[in-house]
């Protein structure tokens, strides 16, 4: 089941069910992303609804949650990759995430930005997407996207 802007199943009597990639969510994260809080979002046990929240807020997620660029670079087309820290404790650790870009243009011409989580120990933010690739990071820096 999928549908980032509405019910996934809506049933005759009204009722419905909200879900995006698979993962049943909570109405207000499709409906009203934003209006998901960072505390809130600290606290939802699920990752995967977790990554949907995210997805959704982005930058303005980590901010809420007082997470800083820590570091940046460019991967080999250009786009920028950053490393993002926070003190805050999500999941039993502390958060850190890579942010990516998807330079896969989407249907409408636009990419997508995705924030991984990365272990805490990580303070580069070539380290970071190295990591998510399972590569070293000479490997992630010497990679070329093929066409």
């Amino acid at each position: 089941m999928h549908n980032p802007v509405g019910p996934a199943v809506v049933y005759p009597d009204g009722w419905g069910v909200y879900a995006v990639h698979g993962v049943r969510v909570p109405e207000k994260v499709v409906m009203n992303p934003g209006s998901v809080s960072g505390e809130e979002w600290v606290g939802l046990p699920n990752e995967e609804v977790r990554r949907i929240v995210i997805e959704a807020r982005g930058e303005g997620l980590l901010t809420e949650l007082d997470a800083q660029v820590s570091d940046t670079t460019s991967d080999s087309l250009g786009n920028s990759v950053r490393l993002w820290k926070s003190e805050r404790i999500v999941g039993g650790a502390m958060l850190t995430m890579v942010e990516l870009v998807n330079s896969t243009p989407e249907p409408d011409g636009s990419v997508k930005r995705y924030w991984i989580r990365v272990p805490n120990e990580i303070r580069k933010a070539a380290s970071a997407a190295a990591w998510h690739c399972q590569l070293t990071p000479r490997e992630w820096r010497r990679m070329k996207v093929q066409s």
